[in-house]
C-alpha cells in the first residue's frame, strides 16, 4: 500500500525513544528547516580544520532519525541531531530556531524534494496543513513552547537568524557550550568551510554518496537558499497574520515579535 506524505514522514523520522544512554551527550535539536544541517557543518568543519563534507557531517554529527547506526559507532560523549519534540531524558542540548515564516516555506520545497507531497500542490495548500500541524507530528508552536518550558540546565538557544548575521560570535558560543579549545583561526576557516556555495557545491558532487538523496529530486537541492526572509515571497497578509496568531506564543519567547 502506498504511503501518504505523513506516513512517509514518520518512516523516516522515528519520535520513540532511543534505547541507548545519551547522558553524557550533547543534542542538536530543532523542528525542521531551522537551519540545523549549517550548525553541524561549522562544528564538523571546525572539528576537521574546513575539511568536512556531507558524509564526514554525518558520520560526526548523525541525525538520529536517519542514521542511527552511526550514533552506535561512536563512543559518548557524542553530539547528535534529532528533531525530537520535549523529552526529559536528554540533559544537554542546542536548540535551534528560526522564524516559522521561513520555516513553512523551506519545508515546503523540502517536501517536494523528496516526494513527500507532489509538485502539483500549491504552497497556500501546504501552508493550511502546516498551520494545522498536519505535517510534522505537532506544531512548530508546540515543539518550541515545549522545550523552552522545560529546558534541562544545560541549554543553549541559537536563532538561525543570529547565526546568519553574525557566524562568527555565535559560532563561538555554540563551541563554547561544547567545551571546546578555541581557536580563531580555525573558526574562521570553519566559517569559509561552510558557506552556501560549498555546501551547495558538495551536495552535487556527493549525490549519489548520499542514501537519502539517491532517490530524491534533482531539480529541488536540500541546501537551497537559507536566506532570511524568503517568505516574503510567499506569504499573504492573511498567511502572515495566521503564522502570528497560532505561533504567538513561541514567536513571543524568541524575540521574533
Amino acid at each position: 500500500m502506498r504511503m501518504n506524505f505523513r506516513q512517509k514522514v514518520r518512516s523516516i523520522f522515528t519520535i520513540g525513544k532511543p534505547k541507548l544512554d545519551f547522558s553524557n551527550d550533547t543534542f542538536i535539536i530543532a523542528y525542521p528547516k531551522s537551519g540545523i544541517t549549517w550548525l553541524r557543518w561549522l562544528i564538523a568543519n571546525y572539528i576537521l580544520n574546513g575539511q568536512s563534507d556531507f558524509i564526514k557531517t554525518n558520520e560526526l554529527i548523525p541525525d538520529i532519525h536517519v542514521d542511527s547506526h552511526l550514533v552506535n559507532l561512536i563512543k559518548p560523549p557524542r553530539i547528535i541531531k534529532a528533531h525530537y519534540t520535549y523529552r526529559n531524558d536528554i540533559r544537554k542540548i542546542i536548540y535551534v530556531v528560526r522564524n516559522v515564516n521561513d520555516v513553512v516555506v523551506s519545508y515546503y520545497y523540502f517536501q517536494i524534494k523528496y516526494n513527500f507531497i507532489s509538485e502539483d500542490m500549491p504552497f497556500e495548500d501546504f501552508f493550511h496543513l502546516f498551520i494545522s500541524g498536519k505535517i510534522w507530528p505537532g506544531s512548530w508552536e508546540s515543539h518550541v513552547v515545549g522545550w523552552l518550558d522545560n529546558q534541562p540546565s544545560d541549554f543553549l538557544v541559537v536563532r538561525y537568524e543570529d547565526l546568519k548575521r553574525n557566524t562568527r560570535q555565535e559560532l563561538l558560543r555554540v563551541l563554547t557550550f561544547l567545551d571546546f579549545e578555541i581557536d580563531n583561526s580555525r573558526i574562521e576557516l570553519a566559517i569559509e568551510a561552510s558557506s552556501f556555495e560549498n555546501m551547495s557545491r558538495l551536495e552535487k558532487l556527493q549525490k549519489s554518496a548520499i542514501p537519502r538523496n539517491a532517490n530524491s529530486r534533482d531539480d529541488i537541492q536540500f541546501v537551497r537558499s537559507g536566506i532570511i526572509g524568503d517568505h516574503l515571497n510567499y506569504l499573504t497578509t492573511r498567511m502572515n497574520t495566521q503564522l502570528l496568531f497560532r505561533n504567538r506564543r513561541g514567536l513571543r519567547r524568541l524575540n521574533y515579535l
